[in-house]
């Protein structure tokens, strides 16, 4: 419950709200410790790894919300506003390809979740993750690749999402790996 800092800044117009909040963190980062080779190697601003459009990001945050207390018809709806809004938002298009192939089109998932991939380097290293592992399950097919995206992932970032329960239903049972997809679903419920 202790504040370990706070910073603040001022904007003109909401498009500069996303820079603003890059610049703040860069500044808390620091004081809260944080190499500065970290901060040079990991430090891009907001706009460069999600979207420079205000709207966009909130329609994305509002379907991934949705996800899980409306259903996937509605956040269909929001994350299609959100690329409409940006074409380039890389990670709305992954979750709108992941939510249209989940619903059985898979035509527009493999769109959405191609135009994802081709447009990685604009997002967070955790979302290449999701984006490059979705794209070998649902476009490529090539469930190696999508299990080692899952796996690595995992490794990578181990308290920030549940990828074992991905790579079990996703790809472990699609390559007939029963025990492998037996063990992940047993992290998974662990992770719980």
């Amino acid at each position: 419950g202790e504040v370990l800092g706070e910073e603040q800044e001022q904007v003109a117009r909401k498009e500069d709200v996303l820079n603003a909040l890059s610049d703040i963190a860069g500044r808390l980062r620091v004081r809260l410790g944080e190499s500065l080779s970290s901060l040079d190697e990991h430090n891009r601003p907001l706009p460069d790894v999600t979207t420079p459009f205000p709207d966009a990001l909130k329609a994305y945050s509002a379907g991934l919300q949705a996800q899980g207390t409306q259903g996937r018809v509605a956040s269909i709806e929001l994350f299609k506003r959100a690329v409409e809004i940006d074409d380039r938002f890389a990670s709305a298009h992954a979750r709108l390809g992941t939510s249209y192939s989940t619903g059985g089109e898979l035509v527009l998932g493999a769109r959405h979740t191609t135009r994802a991939f081709e447009l990685r380097e604009r997002a967070t290293d955790n979302e290449k993750f999701f984006i490059t592992a979705t794209y070998h399950r649902q476009v490529s097919g090539n469930l190696e690749q999508a299990l080692q995206a899952f796996d690595l992932w995992a490794q990578t970032y181990p308290r920030t999402f549940n990828y074992y329960g991905l790579a079990s239903g996703f790809v472990s049972k699609g390559l007939g790996r029963y025990e492998g997809c037996l063990e992940r679903a047993a992290k998974a419920e662990a992770a719980d």
